[in-house]
């Protein structure tokens, strides 16, 4: 999960970063996202994104929790009651990929 300092950020600056994150995972998957481009698009620095997140794998994991947290309570309301257990198993997931 991003960390604390992230939400210090503008929404704006926020959605720029894991918009920008979510194409590339969406268009090259995991392992071939490059960083590089996700700082491109979103108009920061490497800098900056390693100040908010520990690595990629963590970047990933706030862009999947925020898309999560998005159709629970703002687009299906039904789904809000989904177990934990699903966060869990996709963070054990996010868990493999850093290996």
């Amino acid at each position: 999960m991003a960390r604390a300092r992230f939400q210090k950020l503008s929404p704006e600056k926020q959605e720029a970063i894991l918009a920008a994150a979510a194409d590339e995972f969406a268009e090259r998957g995991y392992g071939a996202a490059s960083l590089n481009r996700i700082i491109e698009r979103a108009g920061s620095s490497k800098g900056s994104l390693y100040y908010y997140f520990d690595d990629k794998a963590d970047l990933l994991r706030t862009v999947v929790e925020r898309a999560l947290a998005f159709l629970r309570h703002d687009q299906f309301p039904e789904v809000a009651t989904l177990p934990r257990v699903v966060a869990l198993q996709a963070g054990d997931a996010f868990e493999t990929a850093r290996l």
